[in-house]
């Protein structure tokens, strides 16, 4: 009776903790009505509006690279299993990037040379070939995600790429046409 008054009493507490608690915030953000803002909006409220904030464009780049290296890592392992073991149903399917495993995973089984295989051999590497093939579709889905994703612009930067700032005046070049004219131009803040 002891151990299952126990359970419950813990139970109770873990339930009434979960209940009664709120969320808490390192820097103690709240919007007007005292509610608690996400960390990624709190720092950007704006009167009655939130602005919310974008990473910069660096992280596509690194978003890519990543995606290059988890697919491509994938994509290398399951390409060198099938060049070496040839004689494993389902090897020469591994060599074609992303789909491979999925086709190799369908034709897995025994050779028909090996005599000391067992169900343990196919299920493992059946289960190598899943883990593969989500490694390679996770890749592809870092990549797509830095191909779309919305990243921070702001005109300072962009006149900053273009133009000249010194001591608080910039000349920035923009483009100028007409019918009569085609041309460069230069544009100033002061």
């Amino acid at each position: 009776m002891k151990l299952t008054a126990l359970t419950a009493l813990t139970a109770l507490t873990a339930l009434t903790l979960a209940l009664v608690t709120t969320a808490a915030r390192a820097d103690g953000a709240a919007d007007k009505a005292g509610e608690t803002l996400p960390v990624s909006l709190a720092a950007d409220t704006v009167g009655e509006g939130v602005v919310v904030r974008y990473p910069p464009p660096i992280v596509r780049l690194k978003l890519i690279a990543l995606g290059l290296v988890i697919a491509g890592g994938a994509w290398g392992a399951s390409f060198a299993s099938g060049t070496a073991w040839t004689t494993v149903p389902g090897a020469a399917q591994l060599k074609i990037p992303v789909v491979g495993p999925w086709i190799a995973l369908g034709k897995s089984g025994c050779a028909s040379d090996d005599v000391g295989c067992g169900p343990g051999r196919p299920g493992v590497r059946g289960a190598l070939y899943v883990i593969d093939g989500i490694a390679q579709l996770a890749g592809l889905a870092l990549i797509t995600q830095a191909i779309v994703m919305t990243t921070e612009t702001t005109a300072e930067k962009k006149a900053a790429f273009l133009g000249l700032r010194y001591r608080g005046v910039e000349i920035t070049p923009v483009p100028m046409t007409s019918r009569t004219l085609t041309g460069v131009g230069l544009v100033g803040t002061f």
